[in-house]
Formats: C-alpha cells, sequence, structure tokens
C-alpha cells in the first residue's frame, strides 16, 4: 500500500494548501480518503480521476467533502461523453446520502460500521467522538493501516487500531488548547494512541499556523512519529 497526502489542512487551507485528501494505492487498485477543498486539482497530478475504484468519507464536515461536488461536475460532463464507465462508489455516514445522490455515484452507508471489501483490502470502521458522526477506518492488505478521520477519541482509536503497522491522526486541536470536549486531539495524544497500538504515527488535519516542529517535539517522546507533507508518499 502507498499513501499520497493530498491536503493536510483544516478547517480551511492556507495559501497554496488543501484540505483533508489522501489517495491509498493498492495493487493497482486507488482509493480516495476524504475529499476536502483543493484535493480534485491535486488529484489529477496522479491519477486519471474518472478511475478511482472508491472514494471514503470519514465524516460530513465541509473541509473534508467539499470537492466530492466537484467531482460530480466532472464526472456528469464524462458521462455525457460516454467516457464514464460505470459509477464511482462512494462509502460513508447516512447522512451524506442526500448530497452525493447523482447518477455518477453508488453510495453506501457506513453507519453500521459492517466491513467491505474493495480495490483488494478489508475494510472496517468505528464511529469516533466528533461534533458529528465520524468513522475511522482500517484497511487490510499485506499491512494495516488505519486513519483516524476527525476525532478526539484516543482511547477508542488505539483499540481499534489494535497491532496496525501505521496510523494517520487527526492532531487538529494545539495541545494548550485541548480540552476533553474539543473536536480534535493534539499531538501526543495521537502520539499515545499510536503506542498503544503498536503503531508508528503521521499527524495530519493542521489547523494554518500550527508548527510542524512544535508536534514533533510533542510525539516523538512517545512514539516513531512524522507530520504529514502535501504531495509526499508513504510506504504502509
Amino acid at each position: 500500500m502507498k499513501l499520497t497526502v493530498l491536503g493536510k489542512y483544516g478547517p480551511y487551507a492556507p495559501a497554496h494548501g488543501a484540505t483533508s485528501g489522501y489517495l491509498l494505492e493498492n495493487g493497482g487498485k486507488n482509493l480516495l480518503l476524504d475529499m476536502g477543498s483543493g484535493v480534485l486539482a491535486r488529484l489529477q497530478e496522479f491519477i486519471v480521476p474518472e478511475q478511482l475504484d472508491g472514494i471514503i468519507i470519514s465524516h460530513v464536515h465541509y473541509d473534508h467533502i467539499n470537492d466530492l461536488f466537484l467531482y460530480r461536475y466532472m464526472l456528469e460532463g464524462l458521462l455525457k461523453k460516454g467516457t464514464l464507465k460505470a459509477p464511482v462508489p462512494v462509502f460513508g455516514p447516512s447522512m451524506l446520502s442526500e448530497l452525493v445522490k447523482a447518477s455518477v455515484f453508488e453510495f453506501t452507508a457506513i453507519d453500521d460500521c459492517a466491513p467491505i471489501s474493495l480495490a483488494g483490502m478489508e475494510i472496517s470502521f468505528a464511529l469516533m467522538k466528533h461534533p458529528v458522526k465520524s468513522y475511522a477506518m482500517r484497511f487490510k492488505g499485506e499491512r494495516d493501516f488505519v486513519y483516524s478521520g476527525d476525532c478526539n477519541s484516543a482511547d477508542a482509536l488505539a483499540q481499534f487500531a489494535q497491532g496496525c503497522d501505521k496510523m494517520l491522526c487527526d492532531v487538529g486541536t494545539p495541545c494548550n488548547a485541548w480540552t476533553p470536549e474539543a473536536p480534535h486531539m493534539h499531538a501526543a495524544l495521537a502520539a499515545q494512541a499510536a503506542k498503544q497500538a503498536g503503531a508508528s504515527l503521521i499527524m495530519s488535519h493542521f489547523m494554518p499556523g500550527m508548527n510542524a516542529s512544535e508536534l514533533l517535539k510533542e510525539a516523538q517522546g512517545v512514539c516513531d512519529a512524522a507530520c504529514a507533507e502535501e504531495y509526499s508518499s508513504y510506504e504502509l
């Protein structure tokens, strides 16, 4: 498996940045995890977008779904030209269903957390703590990879990710601003979850202005950690 970071910011991106979006490649298949602002343009630098084998949306916040609507425009244009072979599978919370009601999408809700098979992987889901329903996802291939989505559920995330190899985690709340009611984890909390799971950590979902070196200081004392970089790829 290979993960490419297309967007790493939230809830908005600075100049030349993009919000959440990650291309996951496995055995020649392509999945997109979230599709925030700026992700569609960047996706086209790596693959032909209509060749996505599926899109998985962690939750229905704008910084994770904005470009899904632009992608619909693209696919509808291809459908009129006769070059779209089949609807693109979209998986996400049931509240997304009305937003993707279109002939170019095939929607499946993940609210029951039932596992799915897609792109040569077994994918499972777990509900995390966030202001709206937000789901972490685990990808089982030759190795196991977990994406947290947006969450402030370190213990639940660690349990869900137990035994995985690598975790991509939301660290959108600065440590000095964190409370148990915050919508996001902070870097040290995400690192603790990764340590409990026995995984290495990639931190993402940065508020603009966050200091990467400070985040690394918070996390690296706990586990093997790195900050996500846009356009960078990680072998999983």
